[in-house]
């Protein structure tokens, strides 16, 4: 029988285990000596709300499906119908090739071919390594593989979870200065401000009461060159997310709008290298010239109180 996300490779290093899968060169599992640090699904089930999902050849969502390269204009496939968008990329639900699998590590690949509204031959990979002491180390990457320069955004869309309690319980830390604006509707960008109450963030903000779906930014890069997001809960357990300079936009979402019982289940913490809408408002998009590469490199690990 063939599993709805494909063939499943587990990793193992002390207490961490982790399952990758073959469609989307995803990850389906993380957890720490048995208690989960993201959002799962069965190996049965199709991968709800893009949870683990690789996001590429762009993040968030390309408005209308529509942008401009110069004359050329493109219309994208509508993957989020109801709010009329391009939602993350054209990789999350193909089938990708295991690369590389040895002890702790995996590689998957997948050839990104030239499409009518993305005409852009890229490479992509999302790489898994697991450490005893450090956790999971998640990297992608994208190459350009054609001979003009390719719009390229990355991302990677877990859903942290904290062992008790729910998301009201829980205190998410992040150092962010700004925020992109949406309407409430159909969550178009329209502008960057200011982010409220942003000094409560970054001491730690408990979530009762509060909801995100939108991406920060003016993330400082401290010395270290590793920029941090945490979600404990009220004993300080959880899960820790640290990445660099390639990562200058954070999506936060407290899944306030999921059907049943993922509503609030989870805060999805979605390190990316530009925000939603990027093929049209140009901000931090790569145009990557032939034969160059991005990459973006993830840390995921447990945080004990």
């Amino acid at each position: 029988m063939t599993l709805p996300s494909g063939q499943q490779v587990s990793l193992h290093a002390g207490s961490y285990e982790a399952v990758t899968t073959e469609v989307g060169g995803g990850l389906r599992l993380l957890t720490y000596d048995g208690r989960p640090l993201l959002m799962s699904y069965g190996e049965n089930e199709i991968r709800p709300s893009y949870a683990g999902a690789v996001l590429a050849p762009w993040c968030g969502r390309v408005v209308d499906g529509r942008y401009a390269v110069g004359e050329r204009q493109f219309e994208l496939p509508l993957t989020e119908p109801a709010r009329g968008q391009a939602l993350h990329g054209l990789v999350a639900w193909s089938r990708w090739r295991l690369t590389e699998h040895a002890g702790a590590s995996a590689t998957w690949s997948i050839h990104l071919v030239p499409q009518p509204w993305y005409p852009w031959p890229l490479s992509i990979t999302a790489g898994y390594a697991l450490d005893p002491d450090t956790g999971l180390t998640w990297s992608v990457s994208a190459h350009n593989c054609g001979d003009e320069p390719a719009p390229v955004g990355l991302g990677i869309h877990p859903y942290a979870v904290a062992p008790s309690g729910g998301v009201d319980d829980w205190t998410l830390t992040v150092d962010a200065a700004r925020i992109q604006l949406a309407t409430a509707d159909r969550l178009v960008p329209t502008g960057i401000a200011d982010l409220p109450d942003a000094e409560s963030l970054r001491r730690g903000r408990r979530l009762a009461g509060v909801s995100f779906d939108g991406a920060v930014t003016g993330l400082p890069l401290p010395g270290d060159g590793v920029r941090r997001a945490s979600l404990v809960d009220a004993n300080g357990d959880g899960v820790e997310f640290r990445w660099g300079a390639a990562g200058p936009w954070l999506q936060l979402f407290t899944c306030d709008d999921l059907p049943g019982d993922l509503r609030r289940s989870a805060v999805a913490i979605e390190p990316q290298t530009c925000p939603p809408d990027a093929f049209n408002n140009g901000i931090d998009l790569a145009w990557l010239a032939p034969g160059e590469h991005l990459e973006l490199t993830v840390e995921i690990q447990a945080l004990r109180g």
